[in-house]
């Protein structure tokens, strides 16, 4: 992380409903904002990517048109179904509907994943990757204890190391900056 990137980050939290709400986010150059609504795709698709790599390669993303899941061989961990996708000079997100997986509670949906870019300053712009609304089957009683120390970790995690990733990968689309 160099000194003109700066990291924000909103702790996870696991409401009384058994949801989670986590924000990881980096600070990183104004030429990076996404001018198209095919760089907030590449945005996505390194992430799935990147998800896949640090988890070397046991867990992939299969992509299947407007859906995406994460599997472990043959087994659906985690389905996402993208929403909702928007670009102007003001923001840019991508988000996607949690729908279901071994790893999800609730299918209707079980949350949503969102990847956004939005200005900050005259120089700066903010990425960030949140998950929101989540219900991970380890919430459920008796399991409490395996989510907040297996499966939150590891969001937090994968989540950090994403947004680290694509600030140094060129955020995952245009002109890498030095």
């Amino acid at each position: 992380m160099t000194a003109a990137t700066q990291k924000a980050q909103d702790g996870p939290s696991i409401g009384s409903d058994g949801r989670v709400h986590s924000v990881q986010c980096l600070d990183g150059p104004v030429t990076a904002m996404p001018q198209s609504v095919v760089e907030m795709e590449r945005m996505a698709e390194g992430y799935f990517s990147y998800v896949g790599r640090r988890l070397f390669h046991v867990v992939r993303a299969r992509p299947e048109g407007s859906r995406i899941s994460f599997r472990l061989f043959p087994l659906t961990l985690l389905e996402f179904e993208r929403s909702r996708i928007e670009v102007t000079p003001d923001e840019a997100f991508i988000t996607y509907l949690i729908e279901g997986g071994l790893l999800s509670a609730a299918a209707d949906p079980a949350g949503s994943l969102t990847i956004s870019v939005t200005p900050r300053s005259e120089e700066t712009v903010r990425l960030c990757l949140e998950v929101s609304g989540y219900r991970p089957r380890l919430t459920e009683p008796m399991s409490g204890i395996l989510y907040s120390r297996l499966q939150l970790p590891i969001h937090v995690w994968l989540g950090e190391g994403f947004v680290r990733w694509a600030s140094a990968h060129e955020w995952g689309f245009g002109q890498r900056q030095e």
